[in-house]
C-alpha cells in the first residue's frame, strides 16, 4: 500500500468517520496523512488542534476499523501534532493539491467537485480566506452549509 492510495481513500475515510460520528470526522479532517511504513498511518496535525488529537486517540480502533472497512488496509493510525509552526499553511495546500488531484484523475467520479459559474457567484463571498479558518470550516462543514454575502437592508 501506498501513501498515495491512502491519500486518494482519505476523504472517503473521513466521510465514513463522519457517517458514524460527526465530530470525529471533522476534527480527523484537520489532519492529513503524511507517512505509511511498518502498516502504520501517520497523520500529522497543526499544534492548533492538539485537542482533536487527544479525542482521535480516544476513539482510535473505531477510526482504524472504518479505516479497514473503507480502504482494505489494515492499519494503525497514528496521530500527531506537527511542530513546524508552518504546517498549517502547508496543510492547506496538501489539501488544495489533494483536490486537485482528484479532478484531474481518470478514476474522479464526475460532479464529485462542483464549480460554480461567475453568475453563480455573485453573491458568494470569497471563501477562500474564512475557509482556512478550521473552526469556520467545521462549521461549514458540519452543517453542509455555505459561506454568503449578507445584503444590506434598504433604508426606508
Amino acid at each position: 500500500m501506498s501513501l498515495e492510495k491512502i491519500k486518494s481513500e482519505w476523504p472517503g475515510v473521513i466521510e465514513a468517520v463522519k457517517a458514524q460520528r460527526i465530530h470525529l470526522g471533522s476534527f480527523l479532517n484537520e489532519g492529513y496523512p503524511v507517512a505509511v511504513s511498518d502498516g502504520i498511518l501517520k497523520v500529522a496535525f497543526a499544534k492548533c488542534n492538539s485537542f482533536h488529537v487527544n479525542t482521535i486517540n480516544q476513539s482510535i480502533r473505531e477510526i482504524q476499523k472504518i479505516i479497514l472497512e473503507h480502504t482494505g488496509f489494515q492499519l494503525l493510525l497514528e496521530c500527531f501534532v506537527h511542530d513546524d509552526d508552518d504546517f498549517p499553511e502547508a496543510l492547506v495546500e496538501m489539501k488544495r493539491d489533494s483536490v486537485a488531484n482528484m479532478e484531474t484523475s481518470p478514476d474522479a467520479e464526475p460532479g464529485v467537485v462542483e464549480e460554480l459559474q461567475p453568475d453563480e457567484m455573485d453573491d458568494s463571498v470569497d471563501e477562500t480566506d474564512f475557509m482556512d479558518i478550521p473552526m469556520i470550516r467545521q462549521i461549514v462543514e458540519m452543517f453542509d452549509g455555505e459561506l454568503v454575502a449578507q445584503k444590506p437592508a434598504d433604508d426606508k
